[in-house]
């Protein structure tokens, strides 16, 4: 075989660009010397002595550089028999500048060469590869030139603005075929020759290439650029997307970076062409290989600042201090910091996991990728090098299939270094420039907001600390329309941050299509008033509550206490988000679930599977409540069951689970739901938060809150519903009992108890209603009924039937009995229960006094009006009479740093 490189007329398409530190030509060079090298002449000058020799003629264009199939072209054009053959890129696309092949339906044959097609097409780009008969030269006759469909690595390397997309292409080869080549400990791809030097502090990386001799200084940020030798780039210099050439030095604090509308810059080996005199705004023009010069300093170095600071007040919150305009132009709510630093918490934790698992997944498949070589090699090695490798796919055609084409992503391509973020409604963008700046690993931040406005309160924000918009990049959209653009694979974010004014139901359905496989969903609904109101989908079949503002809680209608119970809003916001991300074959999995003020925050992944799916009707319930006791009961949608064979079978779950008056009081039940049946936290994502918190205590400003409600969380029993001690004590108008004696005699009877994160009354047990109402009889039968209550009972006003039925029931009388057998039941002996102090009715959380429940953090607080000029500043906690009356009241707080239960007025709860 005979070989023929075409350099062109000028010889443009050999120029010495370079190629992960290689020239394109030795690229070609090295491909054609595999298995055995052939001739190479580099021009068209010899054709009497291509002429001479009847060997194959194997023709390639000067720039092409892939995994160059010459041996499979070889086989391909000698078992065809025509005079020609065409290697086609099967997974390429071709802009304008490419030509196609088109060939016949199910042939081989080659019909007509394209050149220069308007429109993108793909699996049929010209690769520029060539085999020809020696009688080629004379002519070829029709159909005699067939093409070879090749879905390997392929890229043109014509242009310097092509070597950026070219070596993000051939990194990714390298990293699949040779993963030895690359260096290990950056941020993804990455190849640097062994005499460079890199500075201290430097972030190298995806897809960077460094040369021979090259020098960077520290502080250095490199990705998706090249360096090429003896080059030098200056300390603090940031470069993406950008060529640097030989022996070209890049001034300190110099950008170049795409995100200014810049070309692919490609700076010539002339006479040090200097860069930190140049000015790369947003407004430069900079045209390919240039010699550029002018005066420079990036967005965090502004020697003059153009923002008038007096129309502003400056407000710091962890790392990040921002503007926020005196006319309240732009949402903020300082009482939400706590929110936020949970955030943070959350995603450094949960960025840790994802990244390891991508990085195990890489690993995985490179080991049996690795397994599968051996095997096929041996298998070669077994039946000799005559014929057709065993194992090796073939086209129906007969032509070969050759490995790395990539009808999907190849996992090799897997990002393990880095993540992106959406901040779906950013306002003035402090979460989005907070993550920025506290969040290792990040890769870009959309921060997103539907008003201008806003839009441009975050670009000033994220100047004036210093970040580059190709960090936190502003965008001005509707979220949920940003959110369906991102559903495609590969454009999706692997966090999405929804922090809405009021529910938050009319984004999850983009979000999670949006989010990517494993990725992680933080919801906020910040009133809930609104969460819980009839009309939204979140409550549905379930009633209203209202905002009780001067105590800063969410509590019921005293006539309808037993709803609270029912409509606990995290499992309604779990329940909305399972059933939209249902419908994509997705399923969710809680992390951790909280009730915090005026607001619930979630945090849980998504992922793919339909097999899980199958199991989602088994994780919801519809909710049971008695209007009398407000006892409950749940009622799961689904249930799964393994067969003889130890598969899994999904049916429906059988029912009623109880008869229609309640066991305990007689009284009727109310239907709710569905909601979320199963668990809510993920203890072990609880305490890896936990301890990461412990070891930086000083990164969150409201850490010692942040480390009392995690502890309770920690320690919260996963039962769907909870009681309140108001409501047990006031069901039968009896003397309050203190929650370390209805622990103990829980415990003592055996079963399991805690409080709930939501409410520092609440009682999680899994001892049946029976056994509660057992120890509060007991604890009526124990103490001594006041006169007030002893006249109350021997009058002939009517006499409470749930009461009346809880306290009978352990006589044996029936909820007819008259007032003497009633008072019997009241005073009688058989209420037994075991009151002594159980070592374990005081949870670790409170013993080391830890601040476990809030005050109000400040007057007037909870949810903010909506951003607008002329509002002043907005205020959630009521106007008019009502407000100055809250501006009096004074909560006190007790040594724990927890309002007094008897304060709290609480007697439902939210999870």
């Amino acid at each position: 075989m005979k070989a023929l490189i075409l350099p062109a007329d000028t010889g443009g398409l050999s120029r010495p660009l370079e190629l992960g530190n290689k020239p394109v030509l030795l690229h070609q060079i090295e491909g054609l010397a595999k298995p055995s090298p052939p001739s190479t002449p580099v021009a068209a000058s010899f054709r009497a002595a291509l002429l001479a020799d009847p060997a194959p003629l194997l023709v390639l264009r000067g720039d092409v550089v892939c995994d160059y199939p010459f041996e499979q072209l070889r086989r391909f054009h000698t078992s065809h028999g025509g005079e020609g053959s065409v290697v086609i890129a099967a997974g390429a696309e071709g802009p304008a500048r490419y030509g196609l092949v088109v060939t016949g339906d199910g042939s081989t044959k080659v019909e007509r060469f394209v050149e220069r097609l308007q429109e993108r097409a793909a699996g049929r780009v010209n690769a520029a590869i060539y085999m020809f008969n020696a009688s080629v030269l004379d002519k070829i006759e029709a159909s005699s030139l067939h093409a070879l469909s090749h879905a390997g690595f392929w890229v043109s390397v014509t242009r310097p603005e092509d070597l950026v997309g070219a070596t993000r292409l051939y990194l990714a080869h390298l990293s699949e075929r040779a993963p030895d080549a690359l260096v290990p400990g950056y941020g993804g791809n990455v190849l640097i020759d062994p005499t460079a030097r890199i500075g201290q502090g430097c972030r190298v990386g995806p897809d960077v290439v460094i040369g021979a001799g090259a020098v960077v200084g520290d502080g250095v940020r490199l990705r998706e650029c090249v360096v090429m030798a003896e080059a030098e780039v200056g300390d603090c210099a940031w470069i993406k997307e950008s060529v640097v050439g030989w022996r070209a030095n890049v001034g300190k604090w110099d950008l170049l970076e795409t995100i200014c509308r810049l070309p692919h810059l490609f700076v010539p080996p002339l006479p040090k062409a200097r860069l930190e005199n140049v000015s790369l705004d947003s407004a430069t023009t900079i045209p390919s290989e240039a010699h550029v010069t002018g005066p420079s300093t990036p967005p965090s170095h502004n020697a003059t600042s153009p923002i008038d600071i007096s129309l502003f007040n400056t407000i710091s919150e962890g790392s990040a201090t921002i503007l926020f305009p005196k006319n309240n132009e732009v949402f903020y709510n300082p009482v939400q910091q706590f929110n936020r630093d949970m955030s943070i918490a959350a995603i450094r934790i949960w960025s840790k996991i994802y990244l390891e698992e991508k990085r195990e997944k890489v690993e995985k498949k490179k080991k049996n990728r690795t397994a599968g070589r051996s095997k096929t090699n041996t298998e070669t090695t077994e039946t000799g090098e005559e014929g057709e490798k065993e194992g090796e796919p073939m086209d129906v055609d007969g032509t070969t299939k050759f490995e790395g084409a990539h009808a999907t992503p190849s996992p090799f391509h897997i990002n393990t270094t880095d993540f992106t973020i959406l901040e779906a409604l950013s306002a003035s963008g402090l979460r989005s420039i907070r993550y920025a700046k506290e969040i290792p690993n990040v890769r870009y931040i959309l921060a997103n907001d539907l008003e201008q406005d806003a839009v441009n309160s975050i670009r000033r924000n994220v100047a004036y600390n210093g970040l580059t918009e190709d960090l936190v990049r502003p965008n001005k959209g509707d979220a949920m329309a940003v959110m369906y653009a991102h559903r495609e694979e590969g454009k999706r974010f692997d966090v999405i941050d929804l922090d809405p004014y009021g529910t938050a139901s009319p984004f999850i359905d983009g979000a999670v299509q949006a989010l990517a496989d494993g990725g992680l969903l933080c919801v906020t609904c910040t009133d809930l008033a609104i969460l819980t109101g009839s009309t939204n989908p979140e409550t549905w079949q379930l009633l209203q509550i209202r905002w009780d503002a001067p105590e800063g809680h969410v509590r019921p209608r005293d006539e309808l206490t037993f709803i609270a119970i029912l409509s606990q809003a995290l499992r309604l916001v779990l329940q909305t988000i399972q059933t939209s991300a249902a419908r994509y074959r997705r399923y969710i999995v809680p992390l951790a679930s909280c009730s915090i003020d005026f607001y619930v925050r979630i945090f849980l992944r998504v992922f793919t599977s339909a097999v899980e799916v199958k199991n989602v009707s088994s994780k919801m319930s519809m909710a049971y409540g008695c209007v009398g006791c407000s006892a409950f009961t749940t009622q799961p949608l689904g249930k799964v069951q393994t067969t003889e064979k130890g598969h899994l079978k999904y049916n429906s779950a059988s029912g009623p689970t109880l008869e229609q008056h309640c066991q305990s009081c007689g009284s009727i039940h109310h239907v709710g739901g569905p909601i979320w049946g199963a668990a809510i936290h993920d203890q072990t994502f609880v305490k890896q938060m936990l301890d990461h918190l412990k070891a930086n205590k000083e990164a969150y400003h409201t850490s010692a809150r942040m480390q009392g409600m995690l502890t309770v969380i920690g320690e919260e029993l996963d039962i769907p519903f909870y009681w309140t001690l108001g409501k047990l004590t006031g069901t039968l108008r009896c003397n309050s009992i203190p929650m370390v004696s209805l622990c103990s005699a829980i415990l003592n009877q055996g079963y399991k108890v805690s409080i709930s994160h939501c409410s520092p009354e609440s009682i999680k047990t899994n001892a049946p209603t029976s056994v509660v109402w057992d120890v509060l009889r007991g604890w009526v039968g124990a103490r001594v009924i006041r006169f007030s209550m002893f006249m109350l009972v021997l009058s002939s006003a009517p006499i409470d039937p749930t009461r009346h039925v809880i306290l009978s029931s352990g006589t044996g009388q029936t909820a007819s009995c008259d007032h003497a057998q009633y008072w019997r039941g009241l005073t009688g002996e058989v209420f037994e229960a075991n009151f002594t102090k159980h070592p374990d009715a005081i949870p670790e959380s409170r013993n080391v006094k830890l601040l476990r429940f809030q005050v109000n953090p400040e007057r007037n607080w909870g949810p903010k009006a909506r951003a607008g000029k002329g509002k002043g500043k907005g205020s959630g906690g009521g106007t008019g009479a009502k407000k100055r009356k809250m501006d009096k009241e004074e909560t006190a707080v007790d040594a724990g740093g927890e309002e007094p239960p008897a304060k709290k007025k609480l007697s439902g709860g939210k999870g």
